[in-house]
Parts: C-alpha cells; sequence; structure tokens
C-alpha cells in the first residue's frame, strides 16, 4: 500500500476485472505458504537511512538486478550523504540505464562514475551497486569476494549489504560469499541480521484478496516449488474455486483453456538442454558417463603390437595414462610387465582374436590398476597386428 514510485494497485480495476469474468488466473505461489501481507519496500529504504550515516568505509550493495526501486532507494541516502554511485555488473548496468532511459529511475547529473575511476575516491565516498546477491560463480560480488575483480575490493572498514534473499538452492553458494567477505574484515550484512530485503512477492492474505476481487472461474498456481503451489491450491479452494477448476501444473505439464473450462491434456518434456559444441540436446547419456568417469579417474590406454602369423608380440607395450599418477614410476612399470604376461599366457592358451586380447588386457589391467589405486580410471586397450 505504501510502494516507492506512489503507484498503487488499481484495486477498483481488478473488481471491475472480476465482474466481467475471469476465465483463468495464473497467480504467483512463492509466498503462499506465508501468512499475511508482504511488507512495504520502504522498509528497506529506511534501513538504508539509518545504516549508511554509521559507515565510514566503503559500502556496497548486492541485489536483484531487477530491482530498480531497490538501487533507486540506495542512490538516493547515497546522494544526501555525498556519495558517489558505481554500479557493477552488466546485467544491473543494463537495467539501470533502460530504467533511467524511461525515466523510472533518477540518478542525478555526476553522481554515476565508472569501476575505474572508485580508485580515485576515497572509500567513504563510494557506494557500489552489484550483481551477485545469489552467489553466481561469475557475478561482481563472488569475484570481488574473492579478490578477483579488476575495479573493486573490500577491506576492513567497509559494508557489505546482501539486500536478497536466497533463492532455494543457493543457499551455499550465498553463504560462500558472505564467509569469504567476512575473510577480507568487511562488515556483511543480510536480512537474518538487519531488515535490508522484503520479498517481491505476495503473502496469503495479498493472494485472498486477488481471489476475491478476480472470482475467477479457474486457478492454475505458478512459480514456485510444489509445496507452494498446493498452498496457493488451497487458498484457492477455501475462495470457493472448485478443485475441479484448480490446475496443479508442473513443467512440461500441458494444459488447454476452452470455452469448456480448463485441463491438463498432456505432458512434454522438458529440462536441462546439453548443450555440446554445435549440438543441442543430442549427447547420450554413455557420453556424458563417460565424460563423468574421465573427469573423476582419468584414463588409461594400452597399445599392443601382435604378430599376424603367431599371435605373439611383436614390440614392446606402450602405456598412456592421463589423469591418475604421474604417467610414469613403478605402478606404470607394473601394469606394462602386467599386459606382457597377459598377452603371453592369451598366446600359450592359443588366444589370438584382437577382441578378446582386448577384452583380457582391459579385465586385468583394469583389476590391477584398482588393487594398488582404488580407482576406475577408464581402460582403453589397442591391438595392433602386423
Amino acid at each position: 500500500h505504501t510502494p516507492v514510485d506512489g503507484l498503487k494497485t488499481d484495486v477498483g480495476r481488478l473488481a471491475e476485472l472480476g465482474n466481467l469474468g475471469v476465465d483463468l488466473l495464473l497467480g504467483d505461489s512463492t509466498n503462499a505458504e506465508r501468512p499475511g501481507f508482504t511488507q512495504s519496500e520502504r522498509i528497506v529504504g529506511e534501513a538504508f537511512r539509518q545504516i549508511f550515516p554509521l559507515r565510514q568505509g566503503r559500502i556496497l550493495v548486492s541485489s536483484f538486478a531487477s530491482n530498480v526501486h531497490r538501487m533507486q532507494q540506495a542512490v538516493d541516502v547515497a546522494v544526501e550523504l555525498g556519495r558517489k554511485v558505481c554500479i557493477v555488473g552488466r546485467s544491473m548496468r543494463k537495467n539501470a540505464n533502460i530504467a533511467r532511459n524511461l525515466g523510472y529511475m533518477e540518478i542525478p547529473e555526476g553522481v554515476l562514475v565508472r569501476p575505474p575511476e572508485l580508485d580515485e575516491l576515497d572509500p567513504s565516498e563510494q557506494l557500489i551497486l552489484c550483481t551477485g546477491s545469489q552467489g553466481e560463480p561469475l557475478s561482481a560480488l563472488t569475484r570481488i569476494a574473492y579478490n578477483d575483480h579488476p575495479a573493486v575490493h573490500v577491506e576492513r572498514g567497509d559494508t557489505v549489504i546482501i539486500s536478497a534473499k536466497p533463492v532455494p538452492g543457493n543457499e551455499l553458494r550465498v553463504h560462500d560469499t558472505i564467509n569469504q567477505l567476512a575473510k577480507t574484515g568487511a562488515e556483511v550484512l543480510h536480512q537474518e541480521i538487519a531488515p535490508v530485503h522484503v520479498s517481491g512477492h505476495a503473502c496469503a492474505e495479498e493472494l485472498r484478496t486477488l481471489l476475491s476481487l478476480l472470482r475467477p472461474r479457474a486457478v492454475m498456481p505458478v512459480h514456485g516449488e510444489f509445496r507452494m503451489l498446493a498452498a496457493h491450491a488451497q487458498l484457492a479452494r477455501e475462495a470457493g474455486v472448485p478443485a475441479g477448476a484448480i490446475i496443479l501444473a508442473e513443467n512440461g505439464t500441458v494444459v488447454e483453456l476452452s470455452r469448456d473450462g480448463v485441463r491438463v491434456v498432456g505432458e512434454v518434456e522438458t529440462g536441462m538442454a546439453f548443450v555440446d559444441g554445435l549440438g543441442v540436446g543430442d549427447v547420450h547419456d554413455v557420453a556424458l558417463r563417460d565424460r563423468r568417469r574421465l573427469s573423476e579417474d582419468g584414463v588409461l590406454i594400452i597399445v599392443a603390437t601382435v604378430g599376424a602369423t603367431n599371435g605373439g608380440s611383436a614390440g614392446p607395450t606402450e602405456l598412456i595414462a592421463r589423469g591418475f599418477g604421474d604417467g610414469s614410476g613403478p605402478l606404470l612399470e607394473e601394469l606394462r610387465d602386467e599386459a606382457n604376461r597377459v598377452l603371453e599366457g592369451c598366446l600359450r592358451e592359443d588366444i589370438t582374436e584382437i577382441k578378446l586380447l582386448q577384452e583380457h588386457l582391459h579385465d586385468e589391467l583394469g583389476q590391477l590398476v584398482y588393487d594398488r589405486t582404488h580407482r576406475r580410471p577408464m581402460i582403453l586397450p589397442v591391438v595392433v597386428e602386423v
């Protein structure tokens, strides 16, 4: 009810749409489990006003690059305190430029500086807005935390504000970033210890309000884990939406909306598409399995030369090891001796077929490697007839 830009939700228009008739409501479910109302964005601005004046070093604020109001509130306080503003991170710079061009964000002339200009400013004159609130590996904040950023570094006396909540699954990366920042001596503030973030998603009471205003014939909860979708579905049932008109769809579910209502009509394959060179989605499981095995245990290539007439050894056996051991030393010598022993044994048993020779080499040398190292590298025997 107290938006930063003063543009309040047009509740009357929503009620009008409800009177006209809403066939299907697709509603954000992220906070459907949380009772009450989402706090105002202005709370974060007030926190900035309390925190910024007490800090003498650099202030870094990391948030979602799309949160223009969050950036604006930080800029407003920085301007009041005489700090220059530097935006670090491509997506945040891009969004800030678009917002400024469209009139949704205001930064006074002379306040914005480029990253290379930070060296010319005292730390007490800097506010740095940056990406990386989710601990993304190549993001600005992560690089700063690991002292890997070309223009920005933090030190004792600086303050880093992570103005976002970790998306489920990102918690470990965010905590790792916080720990790295703490090692630099910087103070790190986040929503667990300071009011520096509020959600951008509607809580249960706001969802109830929308349901009562719009009175949809059908509801499909979206955006959230399945438990959140289920909580939103329960809110819809409590609002009087028939159970048969509530669709709990997952990624890949095909939903049909017609004059007869809404229903699930099928499924399509979804998930990650593996990009391999010029190919997209055409890497088979066996190829991925082989690559994983190579990365974990390495590869051992055995090249043996045998006579085409008698199957006997026609030259020294060559071994090439990659990814385990040092490529030489006692283990390789033992493996070479074992390869020669296997070939001699096959000759005595009159085994001369190349495929069978390869199988014997694969099994015997693979077992020896495991006995000595408890690792299972990919074994590739090559038998050449001369």
